[in-house]
C-alpha cells in the first residue's frame, strides 16, 4: 500500500472512530436545560421565521425576561444554532435525536478538519493524524458536540479560523476571504469567542513575527467580518446580556477567573506539566536549540500566543465556564502533536508514554454544562 493510501485509510478510520464515539446513544438522554432552550427556539422559527421567545401560549427565558426584546424576539445568544437546529427538525421532525444530529455531523466533520489543519501548518502527516487524534479521543470535545448547542459549531469554526490564517501567504485573496467567512461563522455563534479569536489572531501574528506580506491580508479579513457583520452586532446589544458582558471582572476577580482557566485547561484539554517536561527532557539529551526564525517554531508559538489571548480576554467577563475554551481544543491539540513528534524524534518510548498520559488522564469528572 501506497503512503498516500495508507494515509487516507488512517483518515478514514478516524472517521468511523468519530462516528462511533459521537452518535452512540445521542438521543438517549433528555436535553438539558440549555439544549432544550435551543430547540424550543428552533421550533418557533419553524412556526415564526424567527426565534421568539413567546409563542402565545408558553415563555422561553432563564434571565427573567432579560433576554429578549419587546417584542419577544430571542437576543440572548446568536441565531446560527437555532437555526441549525431547526434545519434539522425541518428535515426529520422535532425530536431529541435531530436537535442533536447536525452539531454531531459538525463534530465529526471536524476530526479530518483537524487533520487538514495539522497539514497546513506543519506539512507533515504524522503530526496530522496526532492531531486529529488529540482532538478525537479528547473527552471535553466528544462531551460537548453531541449537544444541541452551539459548541461544535465554535470548534469547527476555529479550525478553519486557522487553516485559513495559515494560508494567507500562498493564497492570500481566497484565504482572507475564507477567513471572514470563518469568523462570521464563529460571531454568529458565539460573540465572546468571537472577539477571542480576534485577539489571538492580532496577538499571535505580532508575537510570531509571521510575512508582513500577510498582515494587510489579515486586517482585510478582520475588518469585512466586523464590517459584514455589524448591524448584527449592534441590533443584538453583543448577546443580549443585560449590558454584563461589558460590565468587566475587577482586577481580583481577573485573575481568580485566569487561574481557573488555567487550571481547567490543565487538567481537561492540554497537559502542559508532562508535555513541556518531556520536550525539556528531549531537547537536552539532542543538545537541540530552538531556531526561533523557523517556520515551525513561529507557529507553534503563535499558537501559545493565540491561547494565552483568547483567555486573557474571555477572563474578563463574569462568566466562567470551560464552555468559553472550547474554541481552544483545536489550537491545543496542534500543539500537543507537534510537542510529542518532536518528543518521538528522540525517544519514540517517551513520546508514547506521555501521550497515553495526555490523552487517557482522567477528566470524568468534567461538568461539561459549565
Amino acid at each position: 500500500m501506497s503512503r498516500q493510501a495508507g494515509v487516507g485509510a488512517l483518515v478514514a478510520l478516524g472517521v468511523v472512530l468519530g462516528a462511533l464515539l459521537i452518535f452512540a446513544g445521542l438521543g438517549q438522554r433528555y436535553l438539558w436545560d440549555d439544549e432544550a432552550e435551543t430547540a424550543l427556539l428552533a421550533e418557533r422559527v419553524l412556526r415564526f421565521g424567527v426565534p421568539l421567545a413567546w409563542d402565545g401560549a408558553s415563555l422561553v427565558s432563564q434571565e427573567c425576561g432579560q433576554d429578549y426584546d419587546q417584542n419577544y424576539v430571542w437576543r440572548q445568544t446568536p441565531w446560527l444554532p437555532i437555526y441549525v437546529a431547526a434545519a434539522s427538525f425541518k428535515l426529520f421532525g422535532v425530536g431529541t435525536f435531530a436537535a442533536r444530529l447536525p452539531f454531531a455531523l459538525l463534530g465529526l466533520l471536524s476530526v479530518p478538519s483537524m487533520y487538514l489543519l495539522a497539514r497546513r501548518v506543519f506539512d507533515d502527516w504524522i503530526t496530522a493524524h496526532l492531531a486529529a487524534a488529540s482532538l478525537l479521543f479528547s473527552v471535553p470535545f466528544l462531551l460537548h458536540v453531541r449537544q444541541c448547542r452551539y459548541y461544535s459549531l465554535a470548534i469547527f469554526a476555529s479550525i478553519w479560523i486557522l487553516y485559513f490564517f495559515f494560508s494567507l501567504r500562498e493564497r492570500p485573496r481566497l484565504a482572507a476571504a475564507g477567513l471572514a467567512l470563518s469568523l462570521t461563522m464563529l460571531l454568529h455563534t458565539s460573540q465572546l469567542l468571537f472577539f477571542g479569536a480576534v485577539a489571538g489572531l492580532v496577538l499571535g501574528s505580532v508575537v510570531a513575527r509571521f510575512d508582513r506580506a500577510t498582515l494587510p491580508w489579515l486586517a482585510a479579513a478582520l475588518a469585512a467580518a466586523v464590517a459584514l457583520n455589524f448591524p448584527w452586532l449592534f441590533g443584538s446589544d453583543l448577546g443580549g446580556k443585560s449590558g454584563n458582558l461589558l460590565s468587566l471582572n475587577s482586577a481580583a476577580t481577573y485573575l481568580t477567573s485566569l487561574l481557573w482557566y488555567v487550571t481547567r485547561i490543565e487538567v481537561y484539554a492540554f497537559s502542559a506539566v508532562p508535555l513541556v517536561t518531556a520536550l525539556t527532557v528531549v531537547a537536552a539529551m539532542k543538545w537541540a536549540r530552538i531556531d526561533f526564525a523557523a517556520p515551525e517554531t513561529r507557529a507553534c508559538l503563535f499558537l501559545v500566543v493565540f491561547t494565552v489571548a483568547h483567555v486573557l480576554v474571555v477572563a474578563l467577563v463574569p462568566f466562567v465556564f470551560f464552555r468559553y475554551a472550547l474554541t481552544l481544543l483545536p489550537v491545543l491539540a496542534l500543539l500537543q502533536a507537534r510537542i510529542v513528534r518532536f518528543i518521538a524524534q528522540g525517544s519514540r518510548a517517551l513520546a508514547v508514554a506521555v501521550l497515553l498520559l495526555a490523552l487517557l488522564i482522567d477528566r470524568g469528572d468534567l461538568v461539561f454544562a459549565g
